[in-house]
Parts: C-alpha cells; sequence; structure tokens
C-alpha cells in the first residue's frame, strides 16, 4: 500500500473506482433487497462486485498497539465495550470524544506541523471544519487499493470529497439512514409495472391511492411527529428538485408540493400528525405502508418479519434522495503512525467487521458482502433495502445539514414550516416558498453555512436560488360573507388568515344576509359563495330551501381531519341525510379544578368522565375534609345555559319538551339536596369563576372557558381542566357551533368548497384559536403555539365535544328578541326550588306554562336536543 499519492495518480485512481462502482451498482451488483412476497432468509447476501470477501476469521496481522485513534461515536458505556471488543480483535483500541475538543486537538497539530492522532472516526459534518484548515491527509489511493477486497457505495465515496474533484477526506466507515417498510397485504396494490426496489415518488402516491381506494381507508403513514424534517430535506427535495437549500424555492420545489398536497397527502392516514415512530402503527395495521428512520422501523420487521417488507426510498425528476448519517475514518496529515491508520480503515471497513459492527451497535455498512447469517431477521431485512439504497444507479446522498451549529433545529422548522403552511394549512405556495426561502437566507448568512450535498459547493454562505419561473399568488375568485368576525381588530386578524390562501371575507349582521341568501334563492341567482354563520341563522335558510347539502363535502373532507360527531350532527338540522353546514368552530363551558380537589374524587371516578353524581359526591367530599365549601358555580353569570344546556338535557333528554318531566324533578330534587348544600354559598353573586378559582375560594367550578381562562393562563401548573358531567341521558354540553354552508345560488361553487376545506384544516383551526379564541370543531389540532392556559381547556372542550355520550344542546333558536325570556323562565325554576324551597312540581307545571307562551307566540321550532318540530316547540306533559 502506498503512503502517498501522486495529484495525478488520486484523481485517475479514484475516478476510475467511482466508475467501477457505479457501472457494478448499475447492472444490479448491489446487494439484493427481498422480494415483495418473501422475508429475506438468514443467508449470505452476495457482494456487489466480483473482489474477494474478507473471511470473518480474517483479520490484519499488524501490530497497532501504539494506534492513536479517536472516535466521537460509541461513546456511552455500553457501547464503548462492545466497540473496543471488536477493537481488540484488530490488536488496538480508541478513545471516545466530543466533537469540538478532537477538532480542536487535530487542528492544533496541523498548525503545529506535529499531531499526536493518528485516526479520526467522526460525522461526515466534522470534516468540514478540517477540510479549511488543510488538516487531512488525501485517502484516494487507500480507498483505490481497499476495493480491491471490498466494494463501497459509490454514493458514500462521492460524500467523502467533501465536492472536491479528488481529494477525499475521508474514507467511509459505516451510516445511519431511511428506508421504506411496508406490510405484505399492500403489495396487491402496487402500481402496474411498477419494481418496489425502484419506485418513484409518482408511483408511491399512485400505490397509497390504490390502497385507499381497494381497502377503504388511507394506510399510508409518515412520522410528522418524528423525524420528518429529514423526509422533507433527504428526500423530497433532493429527489425533486436536485438540492436542499440551493434549490428550496424553485419550480420544481413549488411542483412538488403541489403533489405532496393533491395527490399523496390525501391517502395518508390522518393521524400522521400523531406518529413519531412508524414501527407502532406499522405493528397495529393503521398504516401498511410508511417511511422512518431503520431505528424506528426495525421493532416491525423484528416482530414480525413474514409480514413486512423493506424497501429504498422511491425516486424523484433528479434521483433518488436519501439521507444517510455517514461516518468517516480519517487520517491527520500531522498523524504519527499513518501506516498503522490505513491498516485500521481496512480492518474496520472489511465485511466482516462491519457485519459486526451493525450486529452489535446497530450502525449500516458502507461496504458489500456482509453476512446476514448471524444477523437478527429484522435487520437483515432492513440490510438489503440500505444497501440497495446506497447502491441504486440513481442514489442522490443529501447530508445533514453542516456548519449551522446551536442553530441547526432552525433549518428543520423551516422545512416542516413549508410543508405544514401549504399540504396541512392549504396556504399558497407562491406565498409561502418566497417567505421561507427568505428565512432560510437569513439562516445561511448568519452562520456562514456554505453549501453541502446535494448543493454544490460554495465558497460563503450557502445561497437559496430564486425560482427561473416567478412564483404568483393568486387571488381566489369566491365571495365569503360571515357574521363573526366583523369588529375591525377581529376582521384583520382573520383577513390576515385567509390571505394565506388567497382569500376574503365580507362582515355582515345575520339579517341582513339571511336577507340576501333568501332573495338569491327566490331569484334562482346569487352572488354569495359562503355563509359563514351561528348554527340559529340556518333554520331560516333551511325553510326557504336555500342552502346546497353538504353531506358529500363533509365526506370528502373527513378523509383528511375528524370532524366531532356532536357537530355534525348538528349541521343536520333534525334531518336523516341533508347538512346544511359543515362545522366550522365552536364556544362553549366546561369545568375547573385545583390539584388539591383531586384526592377527593369518588373512588374509582374518572376526571374525564365523571356523572353528575359523582360530581356531588365530590362536592360533599371536599366539604367533608376540608370543613367548608369548596364547589362554585356562576349564579350571577351564564348560570342560564348551566341550566339549559347541563341539567335539562344531560337528565332529561331534552330542553323544552321534557322541561317538567319526572326526570326534570328528580334533577331539581337531586340539585336542592345532594348538590347545592356542598356549593359555596357565594355562588349566588359570581359572575365569573376565574377570580375566585384563582381566590383559592372555590376548588371545583363551572363555565364558559373565557370566563375561566385566566385561572389557566396564570396557574397552568395548579389547574385542570375536564369535560362536564354525564347524566342519565347523556353528556349535555352547550356549544356555540358556527358553521359553513354553500347558497343553492353560488356563482362558485368548487371555490367555496376549496375555502370550506382550507378553514376546517386542523393548523387553520389552530390559529383562529390563538388569534380569535374559537375552538376547533376537528381533532387533530397542535397545541405547540397556544398559550398555556387555551392548550389545557382544548384538551377538555376536545373531549367533551368527542365524548361517546356527548349530547349537544344548541343555544335557543327562533325566539328573536325574546330569548331573553326563555333563560328567565329556566333560572325561575331553579331559583324557586333550590335556592327558594318550593315543590318541584308545582313550580315545573307553572313554568311551563309560561314557557309554552312562548313557544307559542314566537313560533319557534324545537332546536337540539329536541326533536325538531313543524310547529311550535311543544312542552310534554307529565
Amino acid at each position: 500500500m502506498k503512503k502517498h499519492a501522486t495529484p495525478s495518480r488520486a484523481l485517475l485512481s479514484l475516478t476510475a473506482l467511482l466508475v467501477i462502482a457505479l457501472l457494478l451498482a448499475a447492472c444490479g451488483g448491489s446487494t439484493p433487497t427481498p422480494a415483495p412476497t418473501a422475508a429475506p432468509t438468514p443467508t449470505t447476501a452476495p457482494p456487489p462486485t466480483a473482489a474477494p470477501e474478507v473471511k470473518p476469521t480474517e483479520a490484519p496481522k499488524v501490530d497497532l498497539s501504539s494506534l492513536v485513534f479517536f472516535s466521537t461515536q460509541f461513546a456511552p458505556v455500553e457501547e464503548q465495550e462492545k466497540f473496543r471488543a471488536i477493537l481488540k480483535e484488530g490488536g488496538f483500541d480508541f478513545t471516545s470524544s466530543e466533537e469540538g475538543p478532537l477538532l480542536d486537538m487535530v487542528t492544533a497539530g496541523a498548525q503545529t506541523g506535529k499531531g499526536t492522532v493518528d485516526l479520526v472516526g467522526a460525522l461526515h459534518g466534522s470534516f468540514p471544519p478540517l477540510q479549511k484548515v488543510n488538516a487531512m491527509a488525501n485517502l484516494a489511493d487507500l480507498a483505490e487499493d481497499l476495493a480491491t477486497s471490498r466494494s463501497f457505495a459509490p454514493a458514500f465515496l462521492e460524500t467523502g470529497l467533501l465536492a472536491s474533484e479528488d481529494y477525499l477526506y475521508y474514507v467511509p466507515w459505516m451510516q445511519a439512514t431511511y428506508v421504506m417498510a411496508a406490510h405484505k397485504d399492500a403489495i396487491k396494490y402496487l402500481p402496474s409495472g411498477a419494481d418496489i426496489n425502484a419506485l418513484t415518488w409518482q408511483q408511491f402516491a399512485g400505490w397509497c391511492k390504490a390502497i385507499y381506494d381497494g381497502a377503504g381507508k388511507p394506510l399510508c403513514g409518515l412520522p410528522h411527529a418524528g423525524l420528518f424534517q429529514r423526509f422533507l430535506e433527504g428526500y423530497m427535495w433532493p429527489s425533486f428538485t436536485g438540492g436542499m437549500v440551493s434549490n428550496f424555492q424553485s419550480n420544481e420545489a413549488a411542483s412538488m408540493l403541489t403533489w405532496m398536497r393533491d395527490e399523496l397527502w390525501p391517502y395518508v392516514n390522518p393521524q400522521s400528525i400523531t406518529y413519531s415512530f412508524m414501527q407502532e402503527p406499522l405493528l397495529a395495521g393503521e398504516v401498511w405502508v410508511a417511511f422512518d428512520h431503520t431505528a424506528r422501523l426495525i421493532k416491525a420487521f423484528n416482530e414480525k418479519p413474514n409480514d413486512f417488507v423493506a424497501f429504498p426510498a422511491p425516486a424523484g425528476p433528479a434521483g433518488r434522495g436519501f439521507m444517510p448519517v455517514v461516518v468517516g475514518l480519517g487520517i491527520p496529515k500531522t498523524a504519527p503512525n499513518p501506516a498503522a491508520a490505513m491498516k485500521a480503515i481496512e480492518y474496520l471497513t472489511s465485511p466482516a467487521v462491519q457485519g459486526r459492527i451493525l450486529k452489535d451497535l446497530g450502525f449500516f455498512p458502507v461496504v458489500g458482502g456482509v453476512s446476514t447469517t448471524d444477523l437478527p431477521a429484522g435487520t437483515a431485512i432492513e440490510l438489503a433495502a440500505v444497501s440497495a439504497q446506497a447502491n441504486s444507479a440513481d442514489a442522490l446522498p443529501a447530508l445533514l445539514p453542516v456548519g449551522l451549529g446551536a442553530r441547526g433545529g432552525e433549518i428543520n422548522q423551516i422545512f416542516r414550516n413549508a410543508f405544514d403552511r401549504v399540504v396541512l394549512n392549504g396556504e399558497q405556495i407562491a406565498n409561502v416558498l418566497p417567505e421561507e426561502a427568505a428565512n432560510l437566507q437569513k439562516l445561511m448568512n448568519e452562520t456562514g453555512a456554505a453549501c453541502w450535498a446535494p448543493d454544490p459547493a460554495s465558497d460563503g454562505p450557502c445561497q437559496v436560488k430564486a425560482p427561473a419561473s416567478a412564483l404568483v399568488a393568486e387571488p381566489v375568485k369566491v365571495t365569503f360573507f360571515s357574521t363573526q368576525f366583523v369588529p375591525v381588530e377581529e376582521q384583520e386578524k382573520f383577513r390576515a388568515i385567509l390571505k394565506k390562501a388567497g382569500f376574503d371575507v365580507t362582515g355582515s349582521e345575520e339579517g341582513p344576509l339571511l336577507d340576501l341568501v333568501n332573495a338569491e334563492a327566490q331569484a334562482g341567482k346569487g352572488t354569495i359563495d359562503v355563509v359563514g354563520a351561528l348554527h340559529g341563522s340556518f333554520p331560516p335558510l333551511q325553510k326557504t330551501n336555500a342552502m346546497v347539502n353538504m353531506i358529500d363535502l363533509a365526506e370528502d373532507l373527513s378523509t383528511s381531519r375528524s370532524f366531532a360527531p356532536a357537530f355534525t350532527e348538528t349541521g343536520l338540522l333534525g334531518s336523516e341525510d341533508y347538512l346544511y353546514y359543515v362545522p366550522w368552530m365552536q364556544a362553549t363551558y366546561i369545568m375547573a379544578a385545583h390539584k388539591d380537589a383531586m384526592k377527593y374524587l369518588p373512588a374509582g371516578a374518572d376526571v374525564n368522565a365523571l356523572t353528575w353524581q359523582q360530581l356531588g359526591a365530590w362536592c360533599k367530599a371536599i366539604f367533608d375534609g376540608e370543613g367548608k365549601a369548596l364547589c362554585g358555580l356562576p349564579h350571577a353569570g351564564l348560570f342560564h345555559r348551566f341550566l339549559e344546556g347541563y341539567m335539562w338535557p344531560s337528565f332529561t333528554g331534552g330542553m323544552v319538551s321534557n322541561f317538567q318531566s319526572q326526570a326534570a324533578e328528580e334533577m331539581l330534587t337531586w340539585l336542592h339536596d345532594d348538590l347545592w348544600p356542598y356549593v359555596h354559598a357565594e355562588s349566588i353573586n359570581y359572575s365569573f369563576m376565574q377570580e375566585p378559582l384563582l381566590a383559592g375560594d372555590v376548588w371545583v367550578a363551572f363555565d364558559h372557558t373565557a370566563r375561566l381562562l385566566n385561572a389557566f393562563n396564570e396557574k397552568p401548573d395548579d389547574f385542570v381542566a375536564f369535560p362536564a358531567p354525564s347524566g342519565p341521558a347523556g353528556r349535555g354540553f352547550m356549544p356555540v357551533v358556527v358553521g359553513l354552508g354553500i347558497p343553492k345560488t353560488a356563482p362558485n361553487p368548487d371555490n367555496a368548497k376549496a375555502l370550506i376545506d382550507y378553514l376546517t384544516r386542523p393548523g387553520v383551526q389552530e390559529q383562529i384559536l390563538r388569534e380569535l379564541g374559537f375552538f376547533p370543531v376537528v381533532g387533530g389540532v397542535s397545541t405547540a403555539k397556544l398559550p398555556k392556559g387555551v392548550a389545557i381547556e382544548l384538551g377538555a372542550v376536545t373531549a367533551q365535544a368527542n365524548s361517546a355520550d356527548a349530547l349537544p344542546a344548541l343555544l335557543p333558536v327562533g325566539l328573536g328578541a325574546r330569548g331573553g325570556e326563555i333563560n328567565q323562565i329556566f333560572r325561575n325554576a331553579f331559583d324557586r326550588v333550590v335556592l327558594n324551597g318550593e315543590a318541584a312540581g308545582k313550580v315545573l307545571a307553572e313554568e311551563a306554562a309560561g314557557l309554552q307562551a312562548l313557544m307559542n307566540e314566537t313560533g319557534a321550532a324545537c332546536w337540539a336536543p329536541d326533536p325538531p318540530s313543524t310547529g311550535p316547540c311543544q312542552v310534554k306533559a307529565r
């Protein structure tokens, strides 16, 4: 083996080595992946070339005891022990080191001309700083010599050049990476002519759609809550644009995001936004096809090796982008024992030792010919896919970001933002890419980070190129009238949310909007595409048959978001299959408790699934334990909503119809005897419950979310939020539901559907909650950017709406200016029985007469939870 090489030899030898390796890979010489119909059996995978394999018992017969080998890998004690056992057979040892001190040591040796380190083992990103100070020897000749006995994956030899033409700064040592996994039940849905080991991303999307069409549900999955940034940085952008940073806002990137939004994501399991590790949903059968890091798929392959196959990531127009975590071995120019270092590299890159490292330490080989005989079944399955991916003819390695230091997380967020804003939130690509590209360029400039593969090398900060053709955001032609967010400040916030997707809004009072929609319905020609309004605005439009049936749209939207069933039910307006509006947002009432109260919960009670009887017992237990009443209700506030939306529905199943029922009498008796004695006496004066909670006057309370929020925001560690309890008839709760409907005369119905799609996306629902205070009607809303108090309330609001026994009781409808009268009737019933001690039966009969008179005089039909009526709602007799 030569100690030094002339530049011409290095250039010729390395070029020849890369060409030969690429030709062999193209001719099928790489380690084969398992056939889709059978898991790999524990046999020795053939090497990618005809080069002789180093036998497992073979080790370099040379004294390496004086070698000084520093490695940033295998620092934990357990890993050190395993690695030292492997090195001992080669006759040498190593010293574990953090990256910073090791780079300082090698750099210092380069500056003084005298070093102490013979061999450096480190991640790819550790070598560019050593390249800058010209500290490392050219290992091109060594790589050529080693290629006579092993076959390096061409992609990794390329990365070791650090964008130079003929200077190999490190010999690839080992890798970790990401691959694809599929359940064998998915194989039959592969597109015709597709090769699972040589898929394109377009074929992958076609596969996911075919699975959806055949199985009736989305069964492809991606780890959006896990290492999803690597999917974007290492697979999407490189495969479609050929770069990572430089082509971030290219036209190809815009086309890619369009493809992801329109052709891939609709067939991805919506729960993907919650997945961190894909092995669990694969094993649970929630997904059939997935992408993830090998370490986060291994459990599926190990536990069910006969059920799953592994395969390389698909390719895009620019190549088969993949992200290897490459570890290299380099020799400093000042190494005291360069010959020993070369022998150590020979040993560490031999197929036998590469197999040992894979088996014992989990890093995958960078050479072919590694035996699978002693490997766990799952590891052998993954090895075949990893090898095929690295050796594919169109392999395009995209390395981990380099040179960003402590700000590495920022680039991850930029790529995530681009995806989330376009694919999840529906924002316009022409707005998103330039905005995030500006953030990316700012990061590059401030850190001075040069480009890294697959981007070409740069002398200064990596530059984000302008797109070849300007990206233009066009406004969407749609006329949207909303009775919500009419105040100027709210309008500005709401318009900013709408503008991201090219939409706008016109604020309107309810009366003029209803008149306009009805007039256009009568004329048969309209100007309004979408109506956003409270639930109570839609029954008048139902009467005039002015609105489109949204049932099919809701079904289509449900493939990518989960509506709370209770709110979809309200949009039916009492019909069986005519959806007058798609739910948009809600406000509601929940419970709050100080954590000191939790120890008094009745035995076996679940705070998130309480009954009202258990709440009464809880309040009594607190009273008995603390010697005072510490439950509270806002009798001077929105107490009528507590009665109309929670008490009567939970105990009677209705609001108006069952007002004077036997169940209502029993409820008032329970309130009088079992709850109110343990309610704080000052409750008759409470308007907002957040103040007495913060003051410690009460420990358990009911109120509107807006009137509890200060407690959760100011002391998030002291309070818990939970759903309202349930009664014999269900978990009555009163949501203020806002819906989105399309008039039959809408001039742009397709754009109207696009607007509704946008406003009901989880990401947009989160923005409306954060900026405007209305709670979501869909699941999957992230709490990451929410104030702590809002996040606490969101958990309870979501649980309440999605409970199996949820019984939404809507705000009174059809009473016009006399709406306050029904509130007083319910208050009278409570006050006369519970506060004044009158007989429940007598009180209910008298107040029921006043309630029926109100219904008759206004003509108000029944509303949920009462069944619909064609005339005035009727209070049923006892």
